[in-house]
């Protein structure tokens, strides 16, 4: 972060960072999906916490909250493996904007559905979680999809662990 503030001229470096990294997560989530490899993954992204923390940092910031959620979301997985859940979640809810018609409903329903997979497992949040995993679904139907990603579905699946799983409508 400190190479960033030295070499900022409006803000350009901070841009040109925070889309680096976001195709750097996009790129190991995707290795790590066709591979099965996800030690790699975890490997790949260690190093580089401090810059995909920073890149979040400066999305949120500056308000250009897609990218802020998707790297909250591509990161979400590291952070939760090395027991930072609080921070994996924090960033995820700083990522929303308050005006969610700016965002891709693709973006914004994948978030709704990680989200939902980080508050299933915290005590005393899994009604929170079930409304977002609603949300998420609801707008994956919107775009006329016949359903979500398998990753959306299988975090939506694991809600099926609480008491009021039986009313959350995964499949058309």
């Amino acid at each position: 972060e400190e190479l960033l503030v030295e070499n900022n001229q409006d803000g350009a470096a901070y841009d040109s960072h925070a889309v680096h990294y976001l195709t750097f997560a996009k790129d190991a989530m995707d290795q790590a999906s066709r591979d099965g490899d996800w030690d790699a993954y975890f490997r790949r992204i260690g190093p580089e916490l401090d810059n995909f923390r920073a890149a979040i940092k400066h999305s949120i910031s500056i308000g250009n909250t897609e990218t802020a959620l998707q790297l909250s979301s591509s990161l979400s997985d590291f952070l939760i493996e090395h027991g930072l859940v609080m921070e994996a979640t924090s960033w995820l809810k700083q990522s929303f904007p308050s005006d969610e018609d700016s965002l891709s409903p693709a973006v914004l329903a994948g978030a709704y559905l990680t989200l939902a997979s980080h508050l299933r497992g915290r005590r005393g949040d899994r009604q929170k979680a079930i409304k977002a995993a609603k949300k998420g679904l609801e707008i994956y139907r919107q775009m006329d999809l016949r359903s979500p990603p398998d990753t959306c579905l299988y975090d939506a699946q694991l809600l099926r662990h609480t008491p009021q799983a039986h009313r959350l409508e995964l499949n058309r």
